[in-house]
């Protein structure tokens, strides 16, 4: 690899330690009620997703999901972003 590939190896690895630390310090900071609704949101959507792939794939089998989709991780992270944003848009605003 060169310099160039290095460096930008280096950014996107620094970019998703960031996110995982910001994701790993959100979770110490909640309680049980809060953990329990994340947890059942996620399963929800892992089960939604999981009718919407071919019967021979699951969001359980990330290597397999990822072969199949090589821009799945991306397109998840980037509809995870914009929930989010507008989840905070929508908290913000006054009442």
């Amino acid at each position: 690899m060169g310099w160039l590939s290095n460096k930008i190896l280096r950014l996107s690895v620094n970019s998703q330690r960031k996110e995982m630390t910001i994701f790993v310090d959100t979770l110490r900071g909640m309680d049980p009620d809060e953990i329990a609704i994340g947890l059942a949101f996620a399963t929800n959507f892992r089960n939604t997703i999981d009718l919407t792939l071919p019967s021979n794939l699951s969001l359980l089998d990330p290597f397999a999901l990822v072969e199949a989709y090589p821009t799945i991780t991306y397109e998840n992270a980037n509809g995870i972003k914009k929930a989010t944003k507008k989840m905070d848009s929508t908290i913000r605003q006054p009442v």
